[in-house]
C-alpha cells in the first residue's frame, strides 16, 4: 500500500523560468548544437551547473526541467553524429560500464514502475529515467578522447571556483546569490548554528561534486600545461568542500584521496579488496554490534545524521528475505 506521506505528481505548477535563465538556456542550446564535437561539452556543463534545478517549464503533468532540456539538446546532438564518423556516437563502442549504466537506470524504471503501480510514478520515474541515462550518454558521447577528458576537467574547474566563490559569500552574507533566480531558496540553510552553503547544486550535492573531483584537478595540476585552471579548480573544490559543512561532503573527499593514495596498489586491488571484506568479517565477530554501526559513529561536523544512515543499512540487511526479488 502507497504510503499517505508520498504522492506523485506534485511539484511546480506552473513554468518557473527566470529571463536571465531563459537566455542563458537558448544560448547553451545554440552552441551545444553548432558547436564541434570536441567542444559542445564546454556549454552543456557551463549551463547545467549555473543553473538552479527548480527551473522547470510544465506542460500539462509533464515537468521539463531545464537540466532535462538541455539533456535533450545534447540528445539531439548526438543523434547527428554518424555511426561512421570519429569515434562513432560512442566513443570507443559499447562498453562494459555503459552496459552497466543502462542495466542501472532501466531496472530503476522497470521496479519503481511496478513498485507504485500509478501513472503520475510512471511519468515521474520517465523523468528521472531521461536524467539518469540521458545525461550519462550525452557527457559519454561528447568526451571523444585525452584532449576532450582535459577540457572536460577544466570547465569543472571552473564551475568549481565559481561556485566555491559563492558559497564563500553565502557564508558572509548568508544570502544564496542563486536563489535570486528562483527555483532555489534565497536564504541559507542553518543546521545546528552553523550555515551549510548550497550555492547551485545544494549543499549536499554541491560538496559532494567537489569532493570527487579534486584528485581530477591534482592530476591536472602534474600535466604541467594547465596548472592555472587546476589551481582554481582545486582552490573552488575545497571551499565548496568546507562551506558545505557536510559529513558527506567530507567523507567524499577522504573517498577520493584514499583511492587516489591506492593508485601504486592498482595491480594488487583483488587482494586489497579481500584484506577489506576479511577485516569486516573479522570485526563483526568480535563486536557487541553489527559490524554496519560503524556508520553510527561517523560524525565529521558534530551534526550528521549517522545513526539514521546507520537504522536504514540495518533495516534493509534485516529485512532482505522481504524485499530481495
Amino acid at each position: 500500500m502507497e504510503p499517505q506521506n508520498i504522492r506523485f505528481g506534485g511539484g511546480a505548477t506552473e513554468t518557473l523560468l527566470h529571463p536571465l535563465v531563459a537566455v542563458w538556456l537558448l544560448i547553451a542550446i545554440v552552441l551545444i548544437l553548432a558547436f564541434p564535437r570536441k567542444t559542445a561539452i564546454v556549454p552543456f556543463l557551463l549551463s547545467v551547473f549555473t543553473i538552479p534545478a527548480g527551473q522547470v517549464v510544465v506542460l500539462g503533468s509533464l515537468h521539463f526541467t531545464v537540466l532535462r532540456i538541455l539533456i535533450l539538446a545534447g540528445l539531439v546532438r548526438m543523434a547527428s553524429f554518424r555511426k561512421s564518423s570519429a569515434g562513432g556516437r560512442l566513443p570507443g563502442g559499447f562498453n562494459a560500464v555503459d552496459r552497466m549504466v543502462v542495466l542501472w537506470t532501466v531496472s530503476a524504471l522497470v521496479i519503481l514502475s511496478l513498485q507504485w503501480m500509478d501513472m503520475q510514478a510512471l511519468i515521474h520515474n520517465l523523468g528521472d529515467f531521461l536524467d539518469a541515462l540521458g545525461g550519462y550518454l550525452v557527457v559519454r558521447s561528447l568526451i571523444t578522447d585525452g584532449e576532450a577528458i582535459r577540457r572536460t576537467i577544466k570547465v569543472l574547474a571552473a564551475i568549481c571556483a565559481t561556485q566555491g566563490a559563492c558559497m564563500i559569500n553565502e557564508q558572509i552574507t548568508h544570502l544564496n546569490l542563486f536563489g535570486l533566480l528562483g527555483g532555489i531558496s534565497l536564504e541559507v540553510t542553518v543546521r545546528d548554528g552553523v550555515i551549510r552553503s548550497g550555492g547551485v547544486m545544494g549543499a549536499l550535492g554541491a560538496g559532494v561534486f567537489a569532493g570527487v573531483l579534486i584528485p581530477l584537478f591534482l592530476w591536472l595540476w602534474t600535466a604541467g600545461k594547465s596548472r592555472m585552471a587546476a589551481f582554481a579548480g582545486l582552490a573552488g573544490a575545497t571551499a565548496m568542500v568546507v562551506t558545505s559543512h557536510s559529513s558527506t561532503s567530507w567523507m567524499a573527499l577522504g573517498g577520493s584521496l584514499v583511492g587516489l593514495a591506492f593508485w601504486p596498489l592498482r595491480q594488487r586491488m583483488r587482494l586489497v579488496r579481500w584484506g577489506f571484506a576479511l577485516t569486516l568479517v573479522a570485526l563483526h565477530l568480535v563486536m557487541h554490534a553489527p559490524v554496519w554501526s560503524l556508520i553510527a559513529r561517523v560524525d565529521l561536523t558534530g551534526s550528521s545524521s549517522s545513526w539514521h544512515r546507520y537504522f536504514l543499512v540495518d533495516a534493509t540487511i534485516r529485512h532482505f528475505s522481504d524485499w530481495w526479488l
